[in-house]
């Protein structure tokens, strides 16, 4: 291939990296930006992708995030790439918190009756004959929690990402257009001579 590695990496380079990228966290940001201003799209239609990735995230359906978001962001005209950029919400350093967050405001909804109860002794033996029954009184909270959570956590990813993407799109264009002004003038200049 043409921009492969020679040697490949590491897998616990590639883990590391996953979790803390080797540029820094300034530099990926600034490349996230970057990715995002350049999505073909007004500025709503971006913002509403990266807000339905962003909601999505909050589900407690792993696995399913990149499809639910996309399918979303596709039926209210939101851009798609938009919706799987906003899904890096939830990553392996804000989903505990996510989580977290998600049982507890379920639970407070649900009323303390749904809450799970304290791990025994026979936890382990219970849950492994028992899979669905074992999981079920921690996931209804998680469902439950994290309605409202996306919902807050799509408003607040779309009026900051609307207002970063069109101005954004606003110097990128006028960029271009003194780009273009110079092409013209510099050629201007060889017809002359």
């Amino acid at each position: 291939m043409l921009f492969r590695r020679r040697t490949k990496k590491p897998v616990s380079a590639v883990i590391r990296d996953f979790l803390w990228p080797s540029t820094g966290w300034g530099r990926y940001l600034t490349y996230l930006r970057h990715r995002v201003g350049r999505i073909s799209g007004t500025p709503h239609n971006i913002a509403l992708g990266l807000a339905c990735g962003a909601a999505m995230s909050f589900s407690p359906f792993l696995g399913s995030h990149l499809v639910m978001a996309a399918l979303i962001a596709w039926l209210l005209g939101g851009s798609i790439v938009g919706s799987a950029i906003g899904t890096l919400v939830g990553n392996p350093w804000t989903f505990p918190i996510m989580w977290i967050s998600e049982y507890r405001l379920g639970t407070w909804i649900l009323g303390s009756a749904h809450m799970a109860h304290e791990p025994t002794a026979d936890s382990f033996r219970v849950m492994m004959e028992h899979p669905l029954d074992a999981l079920l009184p921690i996931f209804w909270p998680l469902t439950v929690g994290s309605i409202p959570l996306a919902i807050l956590g799509g408003l607040v990813m779309y009026w900051p990402a609307r207002g970063i993407v069109a101005e954004y799109q606003i110097k990128r264009a006028e960029k271009l257009k003194k780009k273009r002004e110079q092409k013209n003038m510099n050629s201007g200049e060889r017809l002359a001579s």
